[in-house]
C-alpha cells in the first residue's frame, strides 16, 4: 500500500492534469494528458494533442497556461522521439535534493 502522502500527491496530480487538460481546451487546444512526471520542483505534463493542434500555437499559450492554472511560470517544448508536447508547471512545494542522493 502506497504511504497516504502519496496517494494524496497522486491525487492532486491527476487533478492538475484534468485541470490543465480543461484549460487547453479553453484555448481551442484539444489533447489528452498521456503521462505526469513529477519531480521534485517541476512537474511535467504530456500532452498528445489531438490531429490538427500545431505545436507552435501551445508554445505561444504558455504565459496564459501559466496564469490560468495560477502558476508562476510554465513551459512548452516538444517531447522528442514521441507525438508529445510537454507542459512544465512548478509543484506547490519544492522538494530539497540532497548532494548525497546525487552521487
Amino acid at each position: 500500500a502506497q504511504p497516504r502522502a502519496e496517494m494524496a500527491d497522486s491525487d492532486a496530480l491527476a487533478q492538475n492534469a484534468e485541470l490543465l487538460e480543461s484549460v487547453l481546451s479553453d484555448f481551442g487546444v484539444m489533447g489528452e494528458i498521456t503521462q505526469v512526471r513529477p519531480g521534485p520542483v517541476v512537474t511535467l505534463y504530456e500532452l498528445e494533442p489531438a490531429p490538427g493542434v500545431k505545436t507552435s500555437r501551445v508554445i505561444n499559450l504558455a504565459d496564459d497556461i501559466a496564469r490560468s492554472m495560477a502558476a508562476v511560470a510554465c513551459r512548452v517544448a516538444v517531447v522528442s522521439g514521441r507525438n508529445a508536447i510537454g507542459v512544465e508547471l512548478p509543484n506547490q512545494h519544492r522538494e530539497t535534493v540532497y548532494l548525497r542522493a546525487l552521487l
